[in-house]
């Protein structure tokens, strides 16, 4: 939206199932060839809270990105090595990295997981779930 006329400079409705950060790139390319962005300032609710838009907003249109950050992993809390504490305070072990929409996470799982005869001291509703994996498991992001 142009801030002085109020005007929209482009439009894109989208499946309920999309996300916003994934549409936005294409929406400020779209919106660059009606209005030059040049030098512009690129307010967005948390929504558009991905790295690809503050890299695209600073290298592409020489602008800034006003975005509120998404509370990630805002329940865990974690030690100064950077390994999660669990929900019965216990540190949470590294289980590997995963990947998806273009960012590598760090996977921390409980420290029962492997444990046979172990009890989880604090219950946790996903510690006898049934699966080969017990316990809880937690995603942080690594690089942002």
């Amino acid at each position: 939206m142009d801030c002085i006329s109020g005007l929209p400079l482009y439009e894109l409705t989208t499946q309920a199932n999309i996300m916003d950060a994934t549409v936005a790139v294409n929406i400020l390319a779209a919106a660059n060839q009606i209005l030059p962005l040049q030098g512009c300032s690129f307010l967005a609710d948390k929504g558009y809270d991905a790295k690809s838009i503050y890299n695209t907003v600073k290298s592409v249109y020489d602008g800034e990105a006003f975005i509120p950050l998404k509370k990630r992993n805002s329940k865990s809390k974690a030690l100064p090595a950077g390994n999660l504490i669990c929900d019965a305070g216990l540190a949470m072990h590294k289980d590997g990295k995963t990947t998806d929409n273009n960012r590598t996470r760090q996977k921390f799982c409980c420290p029962f997981r492997q444990s046979k005869t172990g009890v989880c001291p604090c219950n946790h509703k996903n510690w006898n779930n049934g699966k080969k994996k017990q316990g809880l498991y937690e995603i942080q992001d690594r690089f942002r």
